[in-house]
């Protein structure tokens, strides 16, 4: 059985290797102004093509004349290759 003494020295000891472990500014990362907004829809893997074509037709559009205008920077569709995801399988953003 694990003792109370060894939780807490295990627990201390991972958030001392965490807090220890920095990322370099400008070599592990680059920061940007601004933020992304995205969300997560959940769509038939049967139907998956039809949304895309509707995306197309009706969200490309206005993303496009917000880009235009500068109101946003870029934007994606990204489907899920997991097309039976619970949490959804086409992320907009």
């Amino acid at each position: 059985m694990i003792s109370l003494k060894t939780i807490t020295l295990g627990v201390a000891a991972a958030a001392f290797a965490v807090s220890t472990a920095y990322a370099d500014e400008y070599k592990d990362y680059t920061p940007e102004k601004g933020v992304w907004q995205v969300t997560t829809v959940k769509v038939d893997p049967n139907h998956i093509d039809d949304y895309l074509v509707g995306l197309k037709k009706s969200w490309i559009p206005d993303v496009e004349l917000s880009k235009k205008h500068g109101l946003i920077d870029n934007y994606f569709v990204m489907v899920n290759a997991n097309g039976a995801d619970p949490d959804g399988n086409v992320l907009l953003g």
